[in-house]
């Protein structure tokens, strides 16, 4: 009786021990804006991710930006995390993250004539001609040490103009920019796809400046992971990148043109006659070869930053 009651707790132990091998790993990830975060896409047509629900699930969370997903990634709140040029130099030097891990492109800008539609807008009508019209005016970025908030100050520095002793920068989310443009809140904004599409922000605004005006061509956002997550999970997340590519060929081939938009629209809860196939994909803006200029672009953006 006592070896069958041992045996019968051994094999309990063994099943249990198979459940939990089986049980798919949670991947926790954070996403800024749509089409141009890849998980968006995922979560739009899941039916495309095979291995979600087998091999891996997707906690997927919304931050204001890639700035707040970087602290939330470096308490290990977060498995994986777009982080922008600025961000990734915050967390390399500030929160000296030496195991930050690059795993994917997932924007990038002003390569070969592709552009995303992001940059800073002022009222057409309106008083700001020329930089120097900025001294002692509000500028609006998503938040402070963001890649709007570096190109803001880049390009302004450029023109002779300092934060603070020139002009002022607010925070603000990309939904609320047309407001503080048009009420007179801010007198320039950042602004970036799907929002620029607006058709009454475009009606009453003008782009100043695009990100390629004031950054160059540049890496915008990579998808990021620290390295103990990758090297205990490798397999599911090889299954993960697979289901990602997938999702991300199917939304810039040209025949699924309708559906995509049709997706895109709804997911971000706009008239799906205000996108476009071209708005969509150039989202994600993006050469031939996106991986063959990652590492130049990136390294540019940083630079620029770090002076």
């Amino acid at each position: 009786m006592r070896l069958m009651r041992t045996l019968a707790i051994a094999a309990g132990f063994v099943i249990a021990c198979h459940a939990a091998e089986a049980e798919p790993l949670k991947i926790r990830i954070s996403w800024v804006t749509s089409p141009g975060s890849g998980v968006t896409l995922m979560m739009m047509k899941p039916d495309l991710s095979t291995h979600q629900g087998v091999s891996y699930t997707l906690d997927a969370t919304h931050f204001a930006s890639t700035a707040v997903g970087l602290t939330s990634l470096a308490s290990n709140q977060l498995d994986l995390t777009g982080l922008s040029y600025s961000a990734i130099g915050a967390a390399i030097e500030n929160a000296h993250l030496d195991d930050l891990r690059i795993i994917r492109d997932e924007i990038q800008n002003g390569i070969d004539g592709h552009e995303n539609g992001s940059g800073f807008l002022v009222l057409k009508d309106g008083p700001i001609k020329d930089f120097s019209d900025l001294k002692g005016k509000v500028v609006a970025v998503l938040t402070l040490g963001s890649a709007t908030d570096m190109q803001a100050r880049i390009m302004l520095r450029r023109h002779g103009l300092e934060d603070k002793r020139d002009y002022s920068i607010i925070e603000a989310q990309f939904a609320n920019m047309k407001a503080l443009l048009a009420q007179g809140k801010a007198a320039m904004v950042a602004i970036a796809p799907p929002f620029a599409f607006d058709p009454e922000l475009r009606s009453v605004s003008r782009m100043f400046f695009t990100e390629t005006d004031a950054m160059g061509p540049t890496q915008l956002i990579s998808l990021a992971a620290r390295k103990p997550f990758l090297d205990q999970n490798h397999a599911a997340l090889v299954d993960f990148m697979e289901d990602s590519i997938r999702t991300v060929r199917w939304f810039t081939d040209p025949k699924n043109h309708d559906a995509a938009v049709a997706l895109v629209a709804d997911f971000n809860k706009q008239p799906a006659a205000r996108l476009s196939v071209k708005r969509v994909s150039t989202s994600r803006a993006r050469p031939p070869r996106p991986t063959a200029a990652l590492k130049p672009t990136l390294s540019h953006s940083r630079c620029l930053v770090r002076d």
